[in-house]
C-alpha cells in the first residue's frame, strides 16, 4: 500500500499499486505464426495502390479490417481450414502492434477505422526477417487482386 495526497482536498489516500508484471500476465497471448501472413497482406495491399493524376503511385490507407480479410484469404489459399470465419480485425491489430511492432492509428475521428502507419524502413526489415521476397509478393498480389472488389466494399 502506498499513500498519496489528494490534489483536491489535501487528504491522504491509500492506494494499492500493482506491478506491471501482473498485468502483463493477464494479457491475451498473440499467435506469432500470424506475423508472416499479416505482413504479406500489408505489403500486398500496399502494392495495390492507385496512380494519381501525374502517374505517381500512392498508397491508400491500409485499414486493419482489410488486412484481416487479406490475411484470411492468404491463409485459406495455403490450405489452412482451421480459421472458421477468419481472422478478426482486433486479433490482426494485436499482431500488427505486438509481433510486427508497426504503429496503427485512427484514420479520422468520424471514421472509426484503424489504419497501418506505413514505415518503409521497418517494413523492409520485416520482409527480410519473415522471408517475403519479390516472387512471393507477386503471388500475394495475384491472390489479392481477386479479392480487391470485396476489400474495397469492406472499407
Amino acid at each position: 500500500m502506498s499513500t498519496f495526497v489528494c490534489p483536491y482536498c489535501g487528504g491522504r489516500v491509500k492506494v494499492e499499486m500493482r506491478f506491471r508484471a501482473e498485468t502483463e500476465l493477464k494479457r491475451r497471448p498473440v499467435n506469432a505464426e500470424l506475423g508472416g501472413p499479416v505482413l504479406e497482406a500489408i505489403c500486398g495491399l500496399g502494392r495495390l495502390g492507385r496512380l494519381d493524376e501525374e502517374g505517381a503511385l500512392w498508397r491508400e490507407e491500409v485499414t486493419v479490417k482489410c488486412v484481416a480479410e487479406a490475411a484470411t484469404a492468404l491463409l485459406k489459399a495455403e490450405g489452412r481450414e482451421d480459421l472458421g470465419e477468419g481472422l478478426k480485425p482486433r486479433k490482426v491489430g494485436e499482431v500488427i502492434r505486438r509481433v510486427l511492432r508497426l504503429e496503427t492509428m485512427r484514420s479520422s475521428p468520424a471514421r472509426r477505422a484503424y489504419v497501418v502507419v506505413w514505415d518503409e524502413a521497418a517494413i523492409g526489415k520485416l520482409r527480410e526477417r519473415f522471408g517475403v521476397d519479390e516472387e512471393r509478393l507477386g503471388e500475394v498480389v495475384r491472390i489479392l487482386e481477386d479479392l480487391r472488389e470485396r476489400l474495397n466494399e469492406a472499407v
